[in-house]
C-alpha cells in the first residue's frame, strides 16, 4: 500500500489535520481524479477516514499515531518532508478549500481556478 509515492505524499499532507481532495491538489499538484483513486484505495485498508462536512468532503488519517511511521517511510524513500511541510502549511495560496479561504463563496469552493493557458 505504500509503495506508491503519491499515496504516502497524501498521507503526510493528512498527517498534520485533515483536508478535502482540493486541498490536497493544491498542495501536491495531483490530478483530482489520481488523488479520489489513492484515497478510495487508503480508505479501504483503514489508513484514512472521510466524513463529510456541508458540501465537502474530509479525509483524516484513521490513526494519528502513524503519522511518525509515515515521516519515516517517506524519509526512506528520499520524499523531502520540508519542502511538504512548507506547502502543506495553511493557507495555501492556490487552494480554493474553506479551511484556507474560509471567507470563499460556497460555490466556488474546492474548484480549482487556474489561468487560462
Amino acid at each position: 500500500m505504500l509503495g506508491q509515492p503519491n499515496r504516502i505524499l497524501i498521507l503526510l499532507t493528512l498527517g498534520r489535520e485533515e483536508a478535502c481532495v482540493c486541498h490536497i491538489e493544491a498542495v501536491l499538484g495531483l490530478r483530482q481524479a489520481a488523488i479520489s483513486q489513492h484515497l478510495k484505495a487508503l480508505r479501504e485498508a483503514g489508513l484514512v477516514v472521510a466524513h463529510r462536512d456541508g458540501r465537502n468532503i474530509f479525509y483524516h488519517l484513521a490513526n494519528p499515531e502513524l503519522s511518525d511511521a509515515i515521516r519515516k517511510i517517506a524519509g526512506a524513500a528520499e520524499i523531502n518532508l520540508g519542502e511538504l511541510d512548507r506547502l502543506s502549511s495553511k493557507p495555501v495560496s492556490n487552494c480554493p478549500c474553506p479551511r484556507c479561504n474560509p471567507g470563499i463563496y460556497p460555490a466556488l469552493a474546492c474548484k480549482i481556478i487556474r489561468p487560462p493557458a
